[in-house]
């Protein structure tokens, strides 16, 4: 279980440290050369994992339950900020983008309630889906390679979401062999790899 506690810990800790970020978009009102894509996907990466601890997906999941909770209200924080401050294209970029996920998102929400209905088939159609959303989020921050390598700067790039990032993953990765959930264990040797 201790395990379980230090997974929630370094997922808050990955999903708080944007806040410098955000702090000095808030001060720049401008999200200079930041994205809002990795917003919209950790959002619904978090909207799929809430989906995948319910007790009508896998019961017993209250440690996926409330870290994506926390995640979900985070997110939209940070989204609704992103919007606040991005110039107009981006936000609309970014407005459409969140707008095709919230459909997809209520379509897996409708397909696992009403069309699946057994519990590993649930688990295997969420499951599947958030392994995939969350290597886009991870890799969203990757985007940014390009900005990185043009002006010699990290800057785009910050240093603590890729520390919580590695930690959160082997940590996460040692509760699936524990919890024996080939879905985490996907996801922790994934981004143990990547990190």
């Amino acid at each position: 279980m201790m395990v379980c506690g230090a997974g929630n810990i370094t997922s808050l800790a990955l999903l708080l440290s944007p806040m410098t970020t955000f702090w000095e978009i808030y001060k720049l009102k401008s999200t200079q050369e930041y994205s809002g894509l990795i917003y919209v996907c950790t959002l619904f990466n978090c909207c799929l994992w809430v989906l995948y601890g319910a007790p009508f997906v896998k019961p017993h999941s209250t440690l996926l339950l409330t870290i994506n909770g926390a995640g979900l209200f985070l997110e939209i924080f940070y989204l609704l900020s992103s919007l606040t401050f991005a110039p107009k294209q981006k936000k609309m970029k970014t407005v459409r983008l969140a707008v095709a996920m919230m459909v997809a998102f209520v379509m897996v929400v409708a397909v696992t309630i009403y069309a699946l209905h057994t519990y590993n088939v649930r688990q295997l159609l969420v499951g599947t889906l958030g392994v995939i959303l969350s290597i886009v989020m991870y890799a969203s921050p990757l985007s940014v390679v390009g900005d990185v390598m043009r002006t010699k700067s990290v800057k785009y790039m910050p240093f603590l979401v890729s520390l919580f990032s590695t930690l959160n993953a082997l940590v996460w990765s040692v509760y699936s062999v524990i919890a024996k959930d080939i879905f985490i264990a996907k996801l922790g040797a994934y981004f143990t790899y990547i990190y």
